[in-house]
């Protein structure tokens, strides 16, 4: 999974998800790269896009990037 400007998204990204929202990656489903806290036999079914943990809405799966997925900065 790549962001918008071409970069790869990678564990420990923390993200904006628009709307003043940011979180963290903890999967990266595309890659097989699973944090210990979420691991690949509990959400490999997903197969594709990454997961992204925030303190307002909680676990959130995006199968794809948008807008309002961008880097913050790298983990």
């Amino acid at each position: 999974m790549k962001y918008e400007d071409g970069f790869e998204v990678l564990l420990h990204d923390q993200v904006d998800l628009g709307g003043g929202v940011t979180g963290t990656v903890v999967a990266v489903l595309d890659t097989g790269m699973y944090t210990p806290d979420y691991l690949e036999e509990h959400w490999g079914y997903l197969a594709q896009g990454a997961l992204v943990k925030s303190l307002e809405i909680g676990l959130v799966h995006f199968p794809c990037p948008d807008v309002d997925f961008t880097l913050i900065r790298r983990g």
